[in-house]
């Protein structure tokens, strides 16, 4: 909680018990505080993570009838396979077609794949990861391993709301996913998301901040699977549609009717010759 909001919160409770329970107050702040400390322990945020992770590979493993083998969860996630027979497995027919061709361009068609049809079976383009959280075909120095665990939890956190709607699917009826396994890691990211330096990328990103306030609208994002980090942009950090330039972008001279900027079109109009009768 940002010190902006426990402020708000502790006016709020000044309001509602007045000044004979104070009592009342501290103990409040002293549970919110035990609760800040408890999501910022490093052994507690890996505890969270790891928990997920499990539930996570163990559900897709029991819905697909696949192993992961001697692979980590990136490693047996990457190609997009195995998250294409899953989507396949809750619902028959929204994946078109998978790639098996040892590609990465291979791997991001079936990624792309597994994103689009999450949205037809009704998830937000908030709530899915991008194609780059588990692979990346840029020439970027090799990420970080906080950057690495990122990206892998904007996986957990597609995961997360693919088990919740396939829960809800009537015609699947396989292996249900323990969501209370996801707990401790979305409270995590909740606070990450509210102390970020910008809420509002924080929240529009990742479906964080869905887990709480999730079913105030049931519209559906266009297919958006265009950002290229999920965590570092928003409308780069959150959206993933290709988006108009804004009123900021400077458009270069000569490109708004298609021709280049060293057309003749960018120089001033010739005169008339006066001369000529």
């Amino acid at each position: 909680m940002s010190s902006k909001q426990r402020l708000h919160q502790e006016r709020h409770w000044r309001a509602a018990t007045g000044p004979l329970a104070s009592p009342v107050l501290l103990l409040l702040q002293h549970l919110q505080q035990t609760e800040d400390n408890l999501l910022t322990n490093p052994k507690v945020c890996e505890a969270a993570a790891d928990s997920a992770f499990q539930e996570a590979q163990t559900w897709i493993e029991a819905v697909t009838g696949r192993c992961f083998g001697d692979k980590d969860f990136r490693g047996g996630l990457e190609n997009g396979i195995l998250l294409c027979e899953l989507l396949s497995s809750i619902k028959p027919g929204l994946v078109k077609k998978i790639n098996r061709l040892p590609t990465p361009i291979a791997g991001l068609d079936n990624l792309s794949g597994f994103l689009r049809g999450c949205e037809e079976l009704g998830l937000k383009g908030s709530q899915l990861f991008d194609p780059g959280d588990l692979q990346d075909t840029s020439t970027r120095p090799t990420a970080k391993g906080s950057d690495c665990s990122r990206k892998l939890k904007n996986v957990l956190i597609t995961i997360y709301w693919l088990g919740r709607a396939a829960n809800g699917c009537t015609s699947y009826n396989g292996p249900t996913l323990d969501l209370k396994e996801f707990d401790g890691l979305l409270s995590q990211m909740r606070k990450e998301a509210e102390e970020a330096e910008s809420p509002i990328r924080s929240i529009r990103d990742s479906g964080y901040i869905d887990c709480w306030d999730s079913e105030r609208s049931d519209s559906l994002s266009p297919p958006r699977h265009g950002r290229e980090d999920s965590f570092d942009s928003l409308d780069s950090f959150g959206s993933r549609s290709r988006q108009t330039p804004s009123p900021d972008v400077l458009v270069p001279r000569g490109s708004s009717d298609g021709r280049g900027s060293d057309s003749e079109s960018d120089g001033p109009p010739p005169q008339e010759d006066a001369r000529r009768a």
